[in-house]
């Protein structure tokens, strides 16, 4: 998901920059580009959201595994 909201990103980039290659404001086609990139935003901050819940869990984790090691003989 990750992978995907970073092509998401690279496909923003590309809308604003053909606008700007027009001489035109980007601001000028906000509702477009949030018709457009909403969605992709909401999956990316769901994905990170998962991201850093795996994070906390692989790091408690690791605390165990560390105090077992350490409570063994």
């Amino acid at each position: 998901v990750l992978d995907e909201s970073e092509r998401d990103v690279e496909r923003l980039e590309a809308f604003v920059a053909e606008i700007r290659a027009r001489g035109e404001d980007p601001a000028d086609y906000a509702d477009e580009g949030l018709e457009q990139f909403q969605p992709a935003f909401m999956r990316y901050q769901r994905a990170f959201a998962v991201f850093e819940e795996a994070e906390l869990v692989e790091q408690a984790a690791r605390d165990a595994l560390a105090e077992a090691r350490a409570a063994s003989p």
